[in-house]
């Protein structure tokens, strides 16, 4: 990952973190929590993808690496799970402002996806 795109990322997450405490402080903490929490879940599947696509070239897979890499996506889950839970109960810009920023995640994921397709 470019030095410009962690800058991009940085100041989109700052962007919305502003924007979203110019609506109340819970709208700010439910859009952090659906960034961070989303980025945790999305992140932690990297370990075993890669794992799974090591075994699947026949290459040995540590017994370590393979707990770590399972280990990481249960707290990944547990992350945004008791953010969504937490934030749910809370006041009528939270969970709003939740989805939003899980649905960053999935947006800048799905950029970073088309943008390694190799052209036509």
């Amino acid at each position: 990952m470019t030095r410009d795109r962690i800058l991009l990322a940085l100041a989109t997450f700052l962007g919305g973190l502003v924007a979203a405490a110019l609506i109340s402080p819970i709208a700010a903490v439910g859009w952090a929590w659906g960034v961070l929490g989303t980025g945790a879940a999305v992140g932690s599947l990297v370990g075993p993808v890669r794992l799974m696509a090591r075994a699947g070239e026949g290459k040995k897979v540590s017994p370590l690496g393979a707990l770590l890499s399972v280990n990481g996506v249960v707290v990944g889950l547990i992350l945004f799970g008791v953010g969504a839970i937490w934030i749910q109960r809370q006041n009528a810009p939270g969970p709003g402002a939740f989805l939003a920023g899980m649905a960053l995640v999935y947006c800048l994921l799905i950029g970073w996806s088309v943008q390694r397709r190799p052209p036509e």
